[in-house]
């Protein structure tokens, strides 16, 4: 095989090397690279590799925001190659700023505080706890770090050229942008209300003063009187001690009613007695008649007016009354109370007398403002301080109320007439009116409601008044309680017979009724006649008496009632005209059911007390 000289090889060699050198330099991999004969470096590598991270958000309860970004890119990569023809290297690339890390997100809201349990003896619900505090505003992001300068370029190959000059370093990163305010947390949830409280442990039995019900209370109730003197104890279903008490009988040992009668009525306050009675010989020519009053709680006189039985207040408690017969026969008559009591109640017992001549009666001692007055008399014609009897069987009552509501009834017998003189009269625009027979029917005494006072009342005794006596008056006044006083006519119809009272306007507790046993008249009525009863609407109690006019002998009825609120006997014949139970306390009233019952319209005055 031939060979080429190697003179004659150099040429090709140096040609084909040129051509490769071409041929590399079209392929560079830097951008922008000038032809192999340029004199100036590539330019430096591209921006940043990346911005810098957004700070990492606040935490959900967290009060400040995330941190700022991170650090900028780096500068770009070094510069380009000097040419070979000793070119100048390449400007080294600028690195660009990492971007601002982004604000911390809002802390989250506060937890709102926890209610506490209430503590009182109630076991009332504990309020709820405060709102809680908002979060507090997150803080900004820290800013980027600048990017790193980017490396100068390398020297180029070329034999004369100057290696490319440095890059210049990358510009620092911008400052990250402040973190966004975090939004304040949401209020809080208020606590959950507290536990009820336990119960307080029952106390030990009379280990400490009993609490008395609020408002005012009632009872009714009926006993045997003793048969001898001395202390006699009474159990009461009141649930607290009295503050006030009202008795009476018609002296009566059982439920049928039969030939004569002692009627007596009693009040007491605790402090202060005073009491009433009349009697009249049953069956006799002259008719003989007596009336009492005492400073007792019940007083029973004999129509030759002697004393039948009488006793004082002893005491009372919560479940009974104690009375001490200061005198007694032995019959085993049956008394009816009306026990009335509550916190707010007050009573107080007074004797007064009446003026001589018309004019106004300011009555104190009282030493309150009453609500309402029971006023009882035993004729107008009865002017001895008690205790004294006198000839005559009389006996008056009359109710006044705040309002000025107000009746008044009496009824009488005379003595040493043959035949009888009797009469009753019954009047709803006075609170006392008497009467008298002999020498000729005239009114006595006549006075009317005026006022409640801070320490007592006021009446008018009306011109009607026609007898100068002071006639002996005791009052029992009564406050802390509703009371309203009223009348009303009597059912006619046929037994049994129902009948709502209305015109009270409030549910009583306990109601008093009283009648002359007539229908509604101004005039005095011949005969003596009077129905009293109360019932507390479980427990009922009434009396009835009844004098015949001209008739010789002397004819005189009574009845006492334990089953019934009120009986009404208008006859000389013992006979029952109409009697009636208490069907129930209603909203505004009482309703009354007539077992028995006659076709005449009654006027029944009534006394209704309830709770303030």
């Amino acid at each position: 095989m031939a060979f080429a000289s190697p003179r004659a090889v150099r040429p090709c060699f140096l040609w084909l090397s040129m051509c490769l050198w071409a041929v590399l330099t079209s392929c560079s991999v830097y951008e922008d690279l000038p032809g192999a004969d340029a004199g100036t470096g590539g330019r430096g590598g591209g921006s940043g590799i990346d911005s810098g991270r957004g700070g990492a958000s606040g935490s959900s309860d967290a009060s400040t925001g995330g941190s700022g970004g991170s650090t900028g890119g780096s500068g770009g990569a070094a510069g380009g190659r000097g040419g070979s023809g000793g070119s100048t290297g390449g400007t080294a690339g600028a690195g660009t700023a990492g971007a601002g890390g982004r604000g911390g997100t809002a802390g989250a809201s506060g937890t709102g505080g926890g209610g506490t349990g209430g503590s009182g003896p109630d076991g009332s619900a504990g309020s709820g706890g405060n709102a809680g505090s908002g979060g507090a505003s997150g803080a900004g992001g820290n800013a980027g770090a600048g990017g790193n300068a980017g490396t100068g370029g390398a020297a180029g190959d070329g034999g004369a050229g100057t290696g490319g000059a440095a890059g210049t370093g990358g510009t620092g990163g911008a400052a990250g942008t402040a973190g966004t305010a975090g939004t304040g947390g949401a209020a809080g949830t208020g606590g959950a209300a507290g536990t009820s409280g336990t119960g307080g442990t029952g106390g030990v039995v009379d280990s400490g003063p009993d609490l008395p019900p609020p408002g005012a209370v009632f009872v009714v109730g009926s006993f045997v009187k003793s048969g001898g003197t001395g202390n006699q104890a009474v159990t009461h279903t009141l649930g607290q001690t009295p503050k006030a008490l009202i008795l009476w009988t018609s002296g009566k040992t059982n439920e049928t009613a039969s030939a004569g009668f002692a009627f007596g009525l009693g009040v007491t306050d605790g402090t202060t007695d005073m009491a009433t009675s009349m009697q009249g010989a049953n069956n006799v020519g002259n008719s003989e008649s007596a009336r009492r009053m005492a400073l007792k709680a019940i007083t029973l006189v004999n129509a030759d007016q002697s004393t039948l039985a009488e006793a004082d207040f002893a005491s009372w408690n919560a479940s009974s009354f104690t009375l001490n017969w200061t005198a007694n026969n032995a019959s085993a008559y049956v008394i009816h109370y009306l026990a009335i009591g509550g916190p707010q109640v007050s009573a107080k017992v007074v004797n007064w007398q009446a003026t001589s001549a018309p004019g106004t009666r300011v009555v104190t001692g009282v030493g309150f403002r009453p609500e309402v007055v029971l006023h009882f008399n035993a004729g107008g014609a009865f002017v001895a301080a008690p205790p004294a009897a006198s000839a005559n069987a009389v006996f008056g009552i009359g109710v006044m109320d705040r309002g000025g509501a107000q009746w008044a009834s009496m009824v009488g017998d005379t003595a040493a007439a043959n035949p009888s003189t009797s009469s009753r009269v019954q009047q709803t625009n006075s609170t006392i009116f008497t009467t008298t027979d002999a020498p000729a029917v005239a009114i006595t005494k006549e006075a009317t409601f005026v006022s409640m006072d801070t320490g007592g009342f006021t009446v008018n005794f009306t011109a009607n008044s026609s007898s100068p006596n002071v006639t002996q008056i005791f009052s029992l006044a009564l406050t802390g309680l509703r009371a309203k006083a009223g009348s009303f006519s009597k059912s006619t119809g046929g037994q049994p017979a129902s009948q709502a009272i209305t015109t009270p306007g409030f549910r009583p507790g306990a109601v008093l009724l009283y009648s002359f046993q007539n229908t509604a008249t101004t005039s005095m009525v011949a005969n003596s006649r009077l129905g009293i009863g109360a019932s507390d609407g479980t427990h009922e109690g009434c009396s009835a008496i009844a004098i015949a006019d001209n008739v010789s002998p002397t004819n005189l009825d009574g009845v006492d009632r334990v089953s019934k609120a009120f009986v009404k006997m208008d006859n000389s014949s013992m006979t029952i005209n109409a009697e009636a139970d208490m069907t129930s306390f209603d909203a505004t009233g009482f309703t009354l059911n007539w077992t028995t019952n006659d076709a005449v319209a009654t006027q029944i005055g009534f006394l209704a007390l309830g709770a303030p």
